[in-house]
This record gives structure tokens, C-alpha cells and sequence, in this order.
């Protein structure tokens, strides 16, 4: 399957290969009789892609002229590559008088015969029948379908047509030429189904269109840079084409190293796993830092989080109640964050004063307040967070009111052990005014 010597190849729908002469699937192609083989990159011909190859009209259009010359490549024993994907219809034309005949219907128009796809994934792989794709099928990974010969246009791999097909052809219902296609298995799964084939001419000449799936261990443009590997005969550097009997061979020292590499394998799995739970808990450590960052919900949830670990505990309210934290009874925390103080005609002042009002059954009233929230912390040290007026209130009606920026450095020092959390919890509990924590 491999050619000799020079050769020249064409890629369709993917730019970057030094190899091989590139080209979008809008743009004309050039002669593609010059080429040895063809590369198509299917997952890029998208509906998108296919639209606007439709909008241009009936005119020449370069994917059902590369349909036709395809088949001259085939003729004359040259292979076309395709990565391919299930079927993508072009979009309706709008219904007008005149409407000109879709120029395309799908992303298969270029195919002389339709395979049959049926959704199904796995990882599976049998021995090829070609074993020169070894290194592109090493690539694969997971194939998300699989291949079926359709009986009605095409003859199976023992050469043989369908009942249904042979009496068409019989009672003149199909073309004779329609027996001119045969698709064969080039992969397949543990189930013995295809999941790449290739589509040749029954005239016996050697070329073919294979149906490769795309690689889930690399890029597509990898992909195509390894079928250019094996179509030109060239290697880049690190990579070698081993036959398929290769792993078959016994070699005395390699079931040892095998047992170890996999040995070593398991400890590195665990040790990633343990590296995984220990990025979790940085991570679910670091959402503190909400306390200085945030405001709102995620606000409240973090304050929430924090007084929990000090050993006060609250749950939300409903919506609409002049508190976003309570425990009937004990404490009510109303939760802010602005970007400047908290000043005495702040809508939060005037709902502290509906809650100690027409709400609160003899809880502790605690304001927790992220004030200058857009600045750095290290910047708000010195800067006022309450105005005066403000602070007098608090004093006349017993609230407690302190930064976010308070409550993460006395919840640091609790989680360091400096502070005890009942220490903490009598502070907010006993703090008449502005909570400013003893040195």
C-alpha cells in the first residue's frame, strides 16, 4: 500500500502540512489527477462549510468535481484518506419560484456509495487488515461508530450482491454500474464489526477510499501527519513503522520490564490520585478568599462557611427577609459588599432597622460588610469602612458590624490556632458597635 519514491500529496480541509499541498474545502483545488493520494479532513467540512459551498449556486462547484475526479485516482491505483464522520446535511433552501437543485445534500456527495453508520463507542481493536495504519490506529483511541455495507448499492467483501440488489439489476430497476463499488473492513472491533473500510472498484485496480475515524489521542492535523507518514514512506523523528507481528516475537528480558512498568504505573496512579484530592482541598481552602472578593450569594456562602468554623451556626433565610443568616433565638447576620463604606442612608442600615423591628425575637444583629471590595485588602488597611453616623447607630441599637477582611483574619487565627473559636464566638456575640480584634 505504501508508494515509492516522490510523492505528492493533496490535503483537504487542513492547513499546516509542510508535506503535502493544502487547501480549504471553499477554495478551488487544483488538479487533484496530479496527486498520488488525496487526504480529506472531514471534521472540518461542517454544515457551516457545506452552506456556503451551496449558497454559490449552481455553478462549478469544487466538491462534486472532486467526486467525479476521485474516481480517475482510484482507476488508476492511487488512494484517497478520509477522516471521517457521520452525515451532515446541508441546510433547506429557501422554496422560490426558479429555486435552482441543491448542488449538494450532504458531506458524503463526494463518495461513489453511501456506508451504513451506527451509533456505538468504544476502544476496541482487532488485528488489521492493513497493517501499515498501525501508527495511525495506535492514534485512534475511542471510535464512536461503526461501518455496515449497504447491500442496496454495494457488493461485500466476498464479491457477492444482495437478493434485493441482484433482482434491481436483473429487472432493470438500477444501472449495471451500480455493481462497480465494494467496500471491505480495514479494522475491525471485538465484535467483528467494521470500524474503518475501504471503498474500491470491483475492476480490480488497486486504488481505494479509506474510511479512517478521527484520532482521540492526537489532532486531526497530527492525524493527517501520520497518514503522510505512511502514504509517503517517510518517518519523522521518534517514530518507527513496526510490522504487525511485531509484539508476537518474545524477547527474555521484556515481561520483567513490562511487571515493572506496571508496578511503577500503579504508585504513580496513586499518587496522582492523591494529588487530585489535594488540589480539591486547595481549592475548596482558596474559596475563603470569596470573603474579600465577592458579594451577593456567593458572598453569603462564604460568610456562612466561615462563622460555621468559629462555631456560630446559621442557615439562610428566604428571599425578601431583612437577614441572610439566622438562627432563631441566638443571631441574625445581614451580608454586604460595596466598593466604598458602609454610610448611614445605606439601604442595608435601614433594613438592619426592619429587622430589629418587625423580625427579630431577641437574636444578636451582626452586619458583615466587604467594604472597598474591588480594592487589594493590603490597600483598605487605614481606609474608613464605616462612617461615623453609621457607627453610632450600631452603638444605639446594639449591632455588631464588622468587615469581611475582620472575619477572614479571625477565622485565620482560629484555623491556626492563635484564636480559640469560642474566644471568637464571644467577640461577635459580646461586640456592641465596631468589631476591631484585640492584638
Amino acid at each position: 500500500m505504501t508508494p515509492r519514491g516522490s510523492v505528492h500529496i493533496l490535503v483537504i480541509g487542513s492547513k499546516g502540512h509542510a508535506r503535502a499541498r493544502c487547501v480549504d474545502w471553499l477554495q478551488p483545488y487544483p488538479n487533484v489527477e496530479e496527486f498520488d493520494a488525496v487526504i480529506l479532513n472531514m471534521t472540518s467540512y461542517t454544515q457551516a462549510v457545506i452552506d456556503k459551498l451551496v449558497a454559490k449556486g449552481p455553478g462549478p462547484n469544487p466538491v462534486r468535481q472532486l467526486a467525479d475526479t476521485l474516481q480517475t485516482l482510484l482507476r488508476t491505483g492511487r488512494n484517497v484518506y478520509a477522516i471521517f464522520v457521520p452525515k451532515v446535511s446541508a441546510s433547506p433552501l429557501p422554496t422560490q419560484k426558479g429555486a435552482f437543485f441543491q448542488p449538494i445534500q450532504n458531506n458524503w456527495d463526494w463518495l461513489p456509495v453511501y456506508p451504513i453508520l451506527a451509533a456505538k463507542e468504544g476502544t476496541s481493536l482487532g488485528p488489521l487488515v492493513e497493517s501499515d495504519l498501525k501508527p495511525y490506529f495506535d492514534k485512534v483511541g475511542e471510535w464512536r461508530y461503526e461501518l455496515f455495507v449497504d447491500f442496496k448499492t454495494t457488493i461485500n467483501d466476498a464479491g457477492n450482491p444482495s437478493a434485493e440488489l441482484a433482482a434491481a439489476v436483473i429487472g432493470g430497476y438500477l444501472s449495471k454500474k451500480t455493481l462497480l463499488w465494494k467496500m471491505r473492513g480495514v479494522a475491525y472491533n471485538k465484535s467483528q464489526n467494521m470500524i474503518s473500510a475501504r471503498i474500491a472498484s470491483l475492476s480490480g485496480s488497486q486504488g481505494g477510499i479509506y474510511l479512517l475515524p478521527p484520532p482521540t489521542k492526537c489532532t486531526p492535523h497530527d492525524g493527517i501527519e501520520i497518514i503522510i507518514d505512511i502514504t509517503s514512506g517517510t518517518r519523522q523523528a521518534g517514530f518507527e513503522f513496526r510490522p504487525e507481528w511485531w509484539e508476537r516475537v518474545p524477547v527474555p528480558m521484556v515481561p520483567r520490564i513490562e511487571q515493572e512498568i506496571q508496578a511503577k504505573a500503579r504508585v504513580v496512579e496513586e499518587q496522582l490520585k492523591a494529588v487530585e484530592v489535594l488540589k480539591q482541598q486547595k481549592e475548596d481552602a482558596e474559596s475563603y478568599r470569596r470573603l474579600l472578593s465577592e458579594t451577593d450569594t456567593a458572598l453569603v456562602q462564604a460568610v456562612w462557611r466561615a462563622l460555621k468554623d468559629i462555631g456560630i451556626e446559621t442557615d439562610p433565610t428566604e428571599k425578601g427577609f431583612p437577614a441572610d443568616l439566622m438562627r432563631k433565638g441566638e443571631i441574625a447576620v445581614e451580608v454586604t459588599g460595596i466598593r466604598d463604606k458602609v454610610a448611614s442612608d445605606s439601604p442595608k442600615i435601614a433594613q438592619l432597622m426592619r429587622l430589629k423591628e418587625g423580625h427579630s425575637t431577641g437574636e444578636k444583629v451582626v452586619l458583615v460588610a466587604n467594604t472597598h471590595r474591588l480594592l487589594d485588602p493590603a490597600q483598605r488597611k487605614g481606609l474608613m469602612d464605616f462612617s461615623e453616623p453609621a457607627a453610632s447607630l450600631f452603638q444605639s441599637q446594639g449591632v455588631c458590624a464588622l468587615t469581611t477582611l475582620t472575619l477572614f483574619t479571625l477565622w485565620s487565627d482560629v484555623m491556626t490556632g492563635k484564636r480559640k473559636p469560642e474566644e471568637v464566638k464571644s467577640l461577635i456575640m459580646k461586640t456592641v458597635g465596631i468589631l476591631v480584634p484585640p492584638q
